[in-house]
């Protein structure tokens, strides 16, 4: 302890396993108590302070098994003889979704470079395009084709025949065009991780050897190619289970197929359509179990050592610095946001009617965005769960306990990851089958089982983040003054952390009300109201270009807004509270805000 009050590093003592931290202390009882007493009032205390957390492991068990394991259970079951697999299908599906990943790769290396310098706020700002509906640059950019547009008449020229072709082509086109534009922030997010682990010391050799900014960058583009892979599979990946832009647009793939083939098969003959899915589920349980041994599996405490949370992004001489990426990933950012909402708005003939259909929308609005509420709150419960369980193994831990929580959060996130990963179609099938039988078949509650399903993950992937970025001595200190139980972990190290679990429940809630592919095949659309997305899905198939530009601005406007909230919430002046315990004091307490530059 140095004369001023500071904390010395080196008079730190090492904590990490030390008896002190693991071992209980023996409650005393007072003299009118009897030794049955005392241990009374031991058990009832430790199960006091452990409460909070058996509590939100049963949240999250319930989750898991209403919303994944009772769902693949009752699909399994039906599974008693395969259906045809249709090869070509299959690697025409694979080629489109490996061409829409390199094109997004390419799209998002400017974004990468911005991300190595960006704080949390500015990294969601730049996610924009994915927390808005895939949709949204196919029907903007789409209102172009129009016959009264000067490319509407150019793609009608010529023969009938010609007319007939050239249209679906240009649709088709637009279609892998409109889903590069949503889905390449989560490349530039990976790359630019893998870009934050580049030493200042390589650009620094860089700047200096090389002959131009071009070719220091194909340097490092070569250093993290690694990186490059990664985030184009995982692109792939998620546009195998895409379906709503290829399937306006007449591009038939497997998933567009599976989609087809449900709609139109009993729900209890649907095994034979998962059986035929298997290609789809075998690409998502195996990306799943992946990246959750590459994530989940690592102990918390490696992923500290290695700087997940790296903040050696302030030096100069970065290329992230460069106006050329700025400008080219504000571009490719604003062809895929802002250019599709202007020309909806200038494509809108009759304010009036378009108004008027939002009135008529009210309720299944209000539907939804209940829905999109309870979708947030699970995904509150499961990043707290996985933040505690992924902390469970860590250095110096023992006991059954903490042992079963912490491989039920590496196998449970797993399971998470991979369902998110699967077609929505898939998901929302199996859900409507597993409770067809029940009260609540068809009503909201089956929607939202569905949608946590598919948007769980987001609560796995924050609650690895808050568990990889806590610093060392931040928990060694919190192991030491407050313990494992509930009401320490919430003062010492959720309550600093609120406005990031917030921002990612604000996430989850976003896609959930926009979400199409699970919702029709779960909730009727004249059931409890209908649901948002059945209109915007008839919109979409009919042309109602009015209608349809009203709803995409609704469901914008709404993102805008929650993206702000979510910047917001991830500024960090904003979610650090002052320090109310001896842990929070502590410098290194409360200040692992990810992406700090």
């Amino acid at each position: 302890m140095a004369g001023d009050g500071r904390w010395i590093e080196e008079d730190a003592p090492d904590l990490v396993g030390s008896d002190f931290v693991e071992t209980p202390v023996p409650a005393t009882p007072c003299k009118t108590q009897g030794p049955s007493t005392g241990r009374l009032v031991e058990v009832s205390g430790t199960w006091f302070r452990w409460s909070g957390w058996w509590a939100v492991s049963a949240g999250v068990g319930l989750i898991l098994v209403a919303a994944v394991i009772w769902p693949a259970a009752s699909v399994v079951a039906l599974i008693r003889y395969g259906g045809r697999t249709d090869l070509a299908l299959l690697a025409r599906s694979i080629g489109v979704a490996v061409l829409i990943a390199a094109l997004a790769v390419a799209a998002a290396v400017p974004g990468a470079w911005v991300v190595r310098r960006a704080r949390a706020a500015g990294v969601a700002l730049l996610a924009a395009p994915m927390l808005l509906p895939s949709y949204l640059a196919y029907t903007g950019w789409g209102v172009l084709r129009s016959p009264d547009t000067a490319v509407g008449r150019w793609l009608l020229r010529g023969d009938p025949g010609d007319a007939n072709r050239l249209p679906v082509l240009a649709g088709q086109v637009l279609a892998v065009g409109g889903l590069v534009l949503w889905v390449w922030p989560l490349a530039a997010v990976i790359l630019g991780w893998r870009l934050r682990q580049v030493e200042d010391s390589v650009f620094e050799s860089l700047a200096v050897d090389s002959r131009s900014r071009w070719r220091a960058a194909w340097e490092v583009a070569v250093m993290c190619r690694g990186g490059a892979f990664a985030a184009g599979m995982m692109v792939a990946v998620l546009m195998l289970g895409s379906a709503i832009p290829l399937h306006l647009a007449q591009l038939d793939t497997y998933a567009i197929k599976i989609w087809r083939v449900l709609d139109q098969t009993p729900r209890d003959e649907i095994g034979r359509v998962w059986a035929s899915a298997w290609p789809l589920i075998a690409v998502a349980g195996v990306c799943g179990s992946i990246v959750a041994r590459r994530l989940l599996a690592t102990d918390s405490e490696r992923w500290a050592d290695r700087g997940v949370d790296d903040r050696r992004v302030k030096s100069g001489l970065t290329m992230g610095a460069w106006p050329p990426w700025r400008v080219a990933s504000a571009t490719i950012w604003m062809m895929g946001v802002l250019a599709p909402v202007g020309l909806l708005v200038w494509s809108v003939r009759s304010w009036g009617g378009a108004l008027r259909s939002m009135e008529i929308s009210r309720g299944p609005m209000v539907s939804s965005a209940l829905v999109a509420a309870v979708v947030g709150a699970a995904v509150i419960v499961t990043s707290i769960w996985m933040w505690w369980a992924l902390a469970q193994r860590g250095k110096g831990k023992s006991g059954a306990w903490r042992m079963v929580n912490g491989l039920g959060g590496v196998v449970g996130g797993g399971v998470m990851l991979s369902v998110g990963l699967l077609p929505g179609v898939l998901v929302g099938m199996a859900t409507a089958r597993a409770w067809s039988g029940w009260q609540i078949g068809d009503s909201p509650v089956v929607v939202m089982l569905a949608h946590i399903a598919r948007f769980g993950m987001v609560g796995v992937l924050v609650g690895w983040w808050l568990a990889a970025t806590e610093g060392r001595w931040a928990r060694d200190l919190r192991r030491m003054e407050v313990g494992e139980h509930f009401r320490g972990w919430w003062e010492a190290a959720i309550r600093p952390q609120v406005g990031l679990i917030a921002a990612g429940s604000l996430i989850a809630a976003m896609l959930s009300f926009h979400e199409i592919e699970a919702t029709v095949l779960v909730q009727p659309a004249s059931a409890s109201g209908g649901s948002f997305a059945w209109q915007m899905l008839q919109w979409l198939h009919f042309a109602r270009i009015d209608e349809l530009a009203m709803g995409v601005l609704m469901v914008v406007g709404m993102g805008v807004g929650g993206l702000a909230l979510t910047c917001l919430l991830l500024n960090p002046r904003n979610h650090a509270p002052a320090a109310t315990s001896p842990v929070q004091n502590h410098p290194g307490v409360g200040n692992s805000e990810p992406f700090l530059g």
